[in-house]
């Protein structure tokens, strides 16, 4: 991917993630973002890899959760349904970019791919190394200190059941990744 598309998808998405106030903002693709970057050097796939197409998928992967208005259900309902919400919805958003087809359907195919590894244990080990390492990224930041200081000053407050869950998965975050051997390595969290 040229660094000039590059730069207009972090544009793009700057935009649209700073009117954003839930959990989804520019802070969590950032860190998805700089995550994806770290678990690409650690696998030596940094040949392999288009690290400006992996950049993309960290500042896409949560384009649609700006458009949520509604309150908490509609919130769960894009939560259970987001796979098929981006499948429908995403590629109207990538071809304003005007990229390549073979971009275009890697950041499709790992943006749609991305969610559901926690809590659902819905890995893509048998899909694309871009889906791989974007959906351990956005895992990893899913349960970091960053994210956790940021999700109790919006909510005031972690219950105990929510500090459990996050104890549990955190504590157990390798059968969550698609390379668990990154868990060790990765300082973010």
């Amino acid at each position: 991917m040229e660094t000039t598309d590059l730069q207009k998808i972090k544009s793009f998405a700057f935009k649209r993630y700073s009117q954003n106030t839930s959990q989804h903002d520019i802070r969590h693709v950032e860190m998805v973002n700089n995550n994806a970057l770290k678990i690409c050097a650690i696998l030596g796939k940094d040949r392999e890899i288009d690290r400006n197409l992996l950049s993309a998928a960290g500042y896409l992967h949560d384009i649609l959760k700006t458009n949520i208005k509604g309150g908490l259900i509609f919130s769960m309902y894009y939560y259970l349904f987001e796979r098929s919400l981006n499948r429908k919805h995403l590629s109207g958003i990538i071809k304003r970019f005007n990229l390549p087809e073979n971009e275009s359907k890697i950041l499709e195919n790992a943006i749609i791919n991305h969610p559901h590894s926690i809590p659902f244990h819905q890995l893509n080990g048998k899909n694309d190394i871009y889906s791989q390492i974007l959906q351990d990224a956005d895992s990893i930041d899913y349960v970091s200190d960053t994210r956790l200081v940021s999700f109790n000053k919006k909510m005031r407050f972690l219950s105990p059941i929510s500090k459990l869950y996050i104890y549990l998965i955190r504590k157990n975050i390798r059968f969550f990744l698609n390379f668990p051997e990154i868990a060790k390595k990765l300082d973010s969290f």
